[in-house]
Protein backbone atom coordinates (compact mmCIF):
# COMPACT_ATOMS: atom_id res chain seq x y z
CA UNK A 1 0.00 0.00 0.00
CA UNK A 2 1.20 3.49 -0.83
CA UNK A 3 0.08 6.94 0.19
CA UNK A 4 1.61 10.16 -1.08
CA UNK A 5 1.34 13.32 0.97
CA UNK A 6 2.29 16.59 -0.73
CA UNK A 7 1.37 18.79 2.23
CA UNK A 8 2.79 16.85 5.16
CA UNK A 9 2.24 13.68 7.12
CA UNK A 10 -1.20 14.60 8.44
CA UNK A 11 -3.17 15.59 5.32
CA UNK A 12 -3.35 12.41 3.25
CA UNK A 13 -4.20 12.27 -0.43
CA UNK A 14 -4.20 9.16 -2.53
CA UNK A 15 -2.73 9.10 -6.02
CA UNK A 16 -3.99 6.56 -8.55
CA UNK A 17 -2.39 5.33 -11.77
CA UNK A 18 -4.91 7.57 -13.63
CA UNK A 19 -3.30 10.60 -11.99
CA UNK A 20 0.12 9.30 -12.95
CA UNK A 21 -0.96 9.16 -16.61
CA UNK A 22 -1.47 12.94 -16.44
CA UNK A 23 1.93 13.55 -14.86
CA UNK A 24 3.45 14.67 -18.17
CA UNK A 25 2.65 18.25 -17.30
CA UNK A 26 4.84 17.98 -14.20
CA UNK A 27 8.05 17.65 -16.16
CA UNK A 28 9.92 19.74 -13.62
CA UNK A 29 9.54 16.95 -11.04
CA UNK A 30 11.93 14.05 -10.95
CA UNK A 31 9.86 10.89 -10.62
CA UNK A 32 11.36 7.74 -9.24
CA UNK A 33 9.29 4.71 -10.25
CA UNK A 34 10.19 1.17 -9.36
CA UNK A 35 8.53 -2.20 -9.14
CA UNK A 36 8.58 -3.64 -5.64
CA UNK A 37 7.16 -6.85 -4.29
CA UNK A 38 4.64 -6.67 -1.48
CA UNK A 39 3.08 -9.88 -0.21
CA UNK A 40 3.69 -11.56 -3.55
CA UNK A 41 2.04 -8.79 -5.59
CA UNK A 42 3.77 -6.18 -7.72
CA UNK A 43 3.18 -2.60 -6.68
CA UNK A 44 4.07 0.41 -8.79
CA UNK A 45 5.52 3.00 -6.44
CA UNK A 46 6.29 6.58 -7.33
CA UNK A 47 8.31 8.89 -5.09
CA UNK A 48 8.54 12.59 -5.81
CA UNK A 49 11.01 15.17 -4.46
CA UNK A 50 9.63 17.13 -1.54
CA UNK A 51 6.67 14.80 -1.02
CA UNK A 52 6.20 12.74 2.15
CA UNK A 53 5.11 9.24 1.18
CA UNK A 54 3.86 6.48 3.48
CA UNK A 55 4.94 2.93 2.64
CA UNK A 56 2.95 0.18 4.33
CA UNK A 57 4.18 -3.27 5.38
CA UNK A 58 1.15 -5.41 6.27
CA UNK A 59 3.37 -8.50 6.31
CA UNK A 60 5.38 -7.20 9.29
CA UNK A 61 4.49 -7.49 13.00
CA UNK A 62 2.42 -4.73 14.61
CA UNK A 63 4.34 -1.68 15.77
CA UNK A 64 4.72 -0.67 19.39
CA UNK A 65 2.23 2.10 18.62
CA UNK A 66 -0.38 -0.44 17.53
CA UNK A 67 0.29 -2.64 20.56
CA UNK A 68 0.22 0.22 23.05
CA UNK A 69 -2.89 1.89 21.65
CA UNK A 70 -4.66 -1.41 20.88
CA UNK A 71 -5.35 -0.28 17.31
CA UNK A 72 -5.03 -2.10 14.00
CA UNK A 73 -2.67 0.47 12.51
CA UNK A 74 -0.79 -1.03 9.57
CA UNK A 75 2.98 -1.14 10.04
CA UNK A 76 4.46 1.65 7.92
CA UNK A 77 7.30 4.10 7.42
CA UNK A 78 7.47 7.58 5.91
CA UNK A 79 9.96 8.64 3.26
CA UNK A 80 10.79 11.97 1.61
CA UNK A 81 13.14 12.59 -1.30
CA UNK A 82 15.09 15.87 -1.11
CA UNK A 83 13.90 18.84 -3.14
CA UNK A 84 17.01 18.61 -5.31
CA UNK A 85 16.84 14.84 -5.88
CA UNK A 86 18.16 13.36 -9.12
CA UNK A 87 19.00 9.76 -9.94
CA UNK A 88 22.43 10.57 -11.40
CA UNK A 89 24.26 11.03 -8.08
CA UNK A 90 24.30 9.58 -4.58
CA UNK A 91 22.35 11.00 -1.64
CA UNK A 92 22.87 10.29 2.06
CA UNK A 93 20.03 8.72 4.03
CA UNK A 94 18.78 10.19 7.31
CA UNK A 95 16.65 7.85 9.40
CA UNK A 96 14.84 9.11 12.49
CA UNK A 97 13.33 6.84 15.17
CA UNK A 98 11.08 8.58 17.69
CA UNK A 99 10.54 7.91 21.39
CA UNK A 100 7.59 6.79 23.52
CA UNK A 101 5.47 4.38 21.39
CA UNK A 102 7.05 5.67 18.19
CA UNK A 103 3.88 6.93 16.45
CA UNK A 104 2.07 5.02 13.71
CA UNK A 105 4.73 5.34 11.00
CA UNK A 106 7.44 7.30 12.74
CA UNK A 107 7.49 10.97 13.68
CA UNK A 108 8.34 13.22 10.75
CA UNK A 109 8.02 16.73 12.23
CA UNK A 110 11.59 17.19 13.46
CA UNK A 111 13.42 15.61 10.56
CA UNK A 112 13.65 18.60 8.22
CA UNK A 113 14.73 20.76 11.17
CA UNK A 114 17.72 18.43 11.46
CA UNK A 115 18.89 17.98 7.84
CA UNK A 116 16.79 20.49 5.90
CA UNK A 117 14.80 19.85 2.73
CA UNK A 118 17.70 19.34 0.31
CA UNK A 119 20.50 16.81 -0.10
CA UNK A 120 19.12 14.13 2.28
CA UNK A 121 16.67 11.26 1.73
CA UNK A 122 14.61 11.20 4.95
CA UNK A 123 12.95 8.12 6.44
CA UNK A 124 11.08 7.74 9.73
CA UNK A 125 10.77 4.28 11.27
CA UNK A 126 8.30 3.05 13.91
CA UNK A 127 9.21 1.15 17.06
CA UNK A 128 8.85 -2.58 17.69
CA UNK A 129 8.62 -4.80 20.76
CA UNK A 130 8.39 -8.57 21.01
CA UNK A 131 5.70 -8.41 23.71
CA UNK A 132 4.10 -5.68 25.79
CA UNK A 133 3.93 -6.22 29.56
CA UNK A 134 2.07 -3.29 31.07
CA UNK A 135 3.22 -4.33 34.57
CA UNK A 136 6.71 -3.14 33.69
CA UNK A 137 7.71 0.53 34.19
CA UNK A 138 6.22 2.97 31.70
CA UNK A 139 3.47 0.43 31.00
CA UNK A 140 6.00 -1.84 29.34
CA UNK A 141 6.81 0.34 26.33
CA UNK A 142 10.55 0.68 27.01
CA UNK A 143 12.52 -1.22 24.38
CA UNK A 144 14.94 -3.79 25.79
CA UNK A 145 17.38 -6.44 24.59
CA UNK A 146 14.56 -9.00 24.53
CA UNK A 147 13.21 -7.13 21.50
CA UNK A 148 16.32 -7.52 19.35
CA UNK A 149 15.02 -10.03 16.83
CA UNK A 150 11.77 -8.23 16.02
CA UNK A 151 13.59 -4.90 15.67
CA UNK A 152 16.29 -6.45 13.47
CA UNK A 153 13.93 -8.39 11.22
CA UNK A 154 11.49 -5.50 10.76
CA UNK A 155 14.13 -2.88 10.02
CA UNK A 156 15.89 -5.19 7.57
CA UNK A 157 12.69 -5.47 5.53
CA UNK A 158 11.85 -1.77 5.75
CA UNK A 159 15.28 -0.42 4.91
CA UNK A 160 15.69 -3.06 2.23
CA UNK A 161 12.61 -1.72 0.48
CA UNK A 162 13.88 1.84 0.85
CA UNK A 163 17.11 0.82 -0.88
CA UNK A 164 15.18 -0.78 -3.74
CA UNK A 165 13.20 2.42 -4.17
CA UNK A 166 16.25 4.66 -3.91
CA UNK A 167 19.26 2.65 -5.11
CA UNK A 168 21.56 5.70 -5.18
CA UNK A 169 21.92 6.03 -1.41
CA UNK A 170 25.30 6.94 0.08
CA UNK A 171 25.92 4.82 3.22
CA UNK A 172 29.35 6.38 3.82
CA UNK A 173 27.64 9.70 4.59
CA UNK A 174 24.30 8.48 5.99
CA UNK A 175 23.10 8.75 9.58
CA UNK A 176 20.47 7.42 11.96
CA UNK A 177 19.07 9.24 14.99
CA UNK A 178 17.06 7.80 17.85
CA UNK A 179 15.27 9.87 20.48
CA UNK A 180 14.51 8.26 23.86
CA UNK A 181 12.99 4.84 23.06
CA UNK A 182 14.32 5.20 19.52
CA UNK A 183 17.79 5.56 21.00
CA UNK A 184 17.20 2.45 23.10
CA UNK A 185 16.29 0.56 19.91
CA UNK A 186 19.56 1.63 18.29
CA UNK A 187 21.49 0.55 21.39
CA UNK A 188 19.89 -2.91 21.15
CA UNK A 189 20.98 -3.30 17.52
CA UNK A 190 24.47 -1.93 18.15
CA UNK A 191 25.21 -3.94 21.29
CA UNK A 192 24.24 -7.06 19.33
CA UNK A 193 26.69 -5.88 16.64
CA UNK A 194 23.99 -6.14 14.02
CA UNK A 195 25.36 -5.62 10.47
CA UNK A 196 22.33 -3.51 9.54
CA UNK A 197 23.79 -0.34 11.09
CA UNK A 198 27.19 -0.25 9.34
CA UNK A 199 25.57 -1.49 6.14
CA UNK A 200 23.37 1.60 5.89
CA UNK A 201 25.01 4.24 8.11
CA UNK A 202 28.27 5.86 9.14
CA UNK A 203 26.88 8.13 11.87
CA UNK A 204 24.68 7.32 14.88
CA UNK A 205 22.95 9.91 17.07
CA UNK A 206 21.39 9.25 20.45
CA UNK A 207 19.12 11.91 21.95
CA UNK A 208 18.03 11.25 25.53
CA UNK A 209 18.36 7.51 25.02
CA UNK A 210 20.71 4.66 24.24
CA UNK A 211 22.56 4.63 27.58
CA UNK A 212 22.33 0.82 27.60
CA UNK A 213 24.87 0.67 24.76
CA UNK A 214 27.62 -1.81 25.67
CA UNK A 215 30.71 -3.70 24.46
CA UNK A 216 32.32 -0.61 22.97
CA UNK A 217 35.66 -2.44 22.98
CA UNK A 218 34.53 -4.55 20.02
CA UNK A 219 36.07 -3.80 16.59
CA UNK A 220 32.51 -3.47 15.23
CA UNK A 221 32.25 0.06 16.67
CA UNK A 222 35.44 1.39 15.10
CA UNK A 223 33.79 1.94 11.70
CA UNK A 224 31.08 4.20 13.14
CA UNK A 225 30.92 7.67 14.68
CA UNK A 226 28.61 8.56 17.55
CA UNK A 227 26.95 11.65 19.00
CA UNK A 228 24.95 11.57 22.25
CA UNK A 229 22.84 14.52 23.40
CA UNK A 230 21.49 14.70 26.93
CA UNK A 231 19.34 17.43 28.45
CA UNK A 232 20.81 19.21 31.48
CA UNK A 233 17.37 19.26 33.17
CA UNK A 234 18.43 22.13 35.41
CA UNK A 235 18.22 21.32 39.11
CA UNK A 236 16.89 17.81 38.45
CA UNK A 237 20.23 16.55 37.14
CA UNK A 238 22.11 17.85 40.19
CA UNK A 239 19.98 15.90 42.68
CA UNK A 240 22.00 12.81 43.73
CA UNK A 241 20.31 9.52 42.89
CA UNK A 242 17.66 11.05 40.66
CA UNK A 243 16.81 9.46 37.30
CA UNK A 244 18.08 12.59 35.56
CA UNK A 245 21.37 12.46 37.46
CA UNK A 246 21.87 8.76 36.70
CA UNK A 247 21.12 9.30 32.99
CA UNK A 248 23.73 12.03 32.76
CA UNK A 249 26.30 9.88 34.56
CA UNK A 250 25.62 6.92 32.26
CA UNK A 251 26.11 9.15 29.21
CA UNK A 252 29.39 10.50 30.59
CA UNK A 253 30.60 6.97 31.33
CA UNK A 254 29.73 5.86 27.80
CA UNK A 255 31.78 8.68 26.31
CA UNK A 256 34.75 7.86 28.56
CA UNK A 257 34.52 4.14 27.72
CA UNK A 258 34.27 4.83 23.98
CA UNK A 259 37.23 7.22 24.03
CA UNK A 260 39.31 4.72 25.98
CA UNK A 261 38.61 2.12 23.28
CA UNK A 262 39.33 4.42 20.33
CA UNK A 263 35.70 4.85 19.27
CA UNK A 264 34.64 8.17 17.74
CA UNK A 265 32.10 9.26 20.37
CA UNK A 266 31.09 12.82 21.24
CA UNK A 267 28.76 13.85 24.05
CA UNK A 268 26.82 17.13 24.15
CA UNK A 269 24.70 18.64 26.89
CA UNK A 270 21.49 20.40 25.86
CA UNK A 271 21.46 23.24 28.38
CA UNK A 272 18.11 23.95 29.97
CA UNK A 273 16.46 21.01 28.19
CA UNK A 274 14.64 18.15 29.87
CA UNK A 275 13.63 14.87 28.26
CA UNK A 276 13.20 16.42 24.83
CA UNK A 277 15.01 16.87 21.52
CA UNK A 278 15.64 20.60 21.92
CA UNK A 279 14.60 22.47 18.78
CA UNK A 280 17.69 24.67 18.85
CA UNK A 281 19.91 21.58 18.92
CA UNK A 282 18.33 19.87 15.94
CA UNK A 283 20.33 21.85 13.32
CA UNK A 284 23.47 21.15 15.37
CA UNK A 285 22.86 17.43 14.84
CA UNK A 286 22.40 18.06 11.12
CA UNK A 287 25.77 19.82 10.90
CA UNK A 288 27.46 16.98 12.75
CA UNK A 289 25.86 14.46 10.39
CA UNK A 290 27.23 16.49 7.48
CA UNK A 291 30.74 16.07 8.89
CA UNK A 292 31.30 19.28 10.85
CA UNK A 293 33.34 18.78 14.02
CA UNK A 294 33.52 22.30 15.44
CA UNK A 295 29.90 22.63 16.52
CA UNK A 296 28.50 25.95 17.73
CA UNK A 297 25.93 25.31 20.45
CA UNK A 298 22.93 27.61 20.93
CA UNK A 299 23.49 30.27 23.59
CA UNK A 300 19.90 30.66 24.79
CA UNK A 301 17.98 27.53 23.75
CA UNK A 302 14.27 27.24 24.41
CA UNK A 303 13.40 24.58 27.01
Amino acid sequence: MLRCDPSGPYMRRRYSPRWLNRAGSLVFLVLLTVIVSLSGAEEKTTLMPGVVTTLEFPELPPTLFAMHTATKAVTALQIRLPDNYTNDRKFPLFVYIHGSHGAASGYFNWTTNVVGTKDWVIVTLPLFKKTLNEKEPHKGIKVSFDDYTVIRDSYQVMLGRVRKLVPNLDPAHSGVCGFSNGGHSLAVLLTNQDPLIPEYFKSVVFVEGGQSLADLHKPYFKSLRFLMLMGSRGKASSKPGSVASLSMRKAELLELTATENGVDFKGLTMEGIGHHFGEAYQPVVGKWLAGQTDLVLPSNPKP
